[in-house]
């Protein structure tokens, strides 16, 4: 392999390493990779030079060592194995006290209790037919003595399906309020666990050198394949990523035009806090 190949750290040892308890040979093999991956976004990618027969190996390799950095994030550890200091003490971590928003974001599933608390309120339509036509709607708060300090709140867009009254999707991910699961392009089914399953084979193709290694010295190594590891189903959306992002770089501007009263309207992208799985049964027809 070239000077970026998976093994080549494997070949760069001296005899005086093999000897020092602070070499890391998973360090080395990250920094390559990152180099490669970008850390886990954009890299350098894979050189035009390397053979063919090594570049399915790459591409694997960065494409598992970006599902690891999704969850072992560089600038939130510290330096690899460092040497300690002698007499150094760390300081203790203490836990940042949760604001209200914090507080408020943990009763999402104790709806009784979001009621209860004035967090939840519960509006009845008699006659739904009078909102057939709103496209947009509004809840306008008033708290006695604090009438000067409540900003105006957002309008949602909204529509009215016979007796269905609901948010309208930005993204075209919904149809009505339903997700289009069965469309094809936005979603996939996954019967593994992917994190799971991504993480166990990084740590397979790492060792690949290791193995390569000491089957070229003339020693006897056996292989085999992680084990897939499966919890059910579960549905995934693609080009995420991306949308995610967008999402968090808009995230600033739409919060100080909804504390400004000068937002659009808010869509189901924006209020939806979880979704419901309702699965059809051809038995008894519910």
């Amino acid at each position: 392999m070239n000077a970026i190949g998976l093994g080549q750290w494997s070949r760069r040892l001296r005899v005086e390493d093999l000897f020092d308890e602070f070499i890391d040979l998973d360090r080395r093999a990250t920094e390559q990779l990152d180099k490669i991956s970008g850390g886990g976004i954009v890299g350098e990618g894979i050189e035009p030079s390397d053979s063919e027969a090594e570049i399915p190996l790459f591409l694997l390799t960065a494409d598992v060592h970006r599902a690891r950095r999704y969850y072992q994030r560089p600038e939130e550890q510290k330096p690899y194995r460092e040497k300690p200091v002698e007499g150094a003490t760390g300081d203790p971590l203490s836990r940042p006290t949760p604001d209200f928003h914090e507080r408020a974001s943990m009763l999402g599933d104790l709806s009784p209790l979001l009621r209860q608390l004035g967090l939840v309120v519960d509006l009845r339509v008699d006659e739904p037919e009078l909102l057939a036509d709103v496209v947009a709607i509004q809840g306008v708060v008033l708290v006695p003595g604090l009438e000067d300090t409540v900003a105006a709140q957002p309008f949602t867009a909204c529509e009215t399906t016979g007796r269905a009254f609901f948010a309208v999707s930005a993204t075209g991910d919904y149809e009505g309020p339903l997700l289009r699961l069965g469309d094809e392009d936005l979603f996939r089914v996954l019967d593994l666990d992917p994190d799971a399953s991504a993480l166990k084979m990084e740590q397979y193709v790492r060792s690949v050198p290791r193995m390569l290694a000491t089957e070229t010295n003339g020693d006897r190594i056996s292989s085999a394949p992680h084990a897939l590891r499966a919890t059910g189903f579960a549905f995934a959306r693609t080009d995420r990523a991306a949308a995610l992002q967008a999402r968090l770089v808009s995230a600033g501007a739409k919060d100080a035009a909804i504390v400004n009263g000068t937002a659009p309207p808010l869509n189901l992208e924006d209020v939806t806090r979880g979704l419901r799985l309702e699965v059809w049964d051809d038995v008894s027809n519910r």
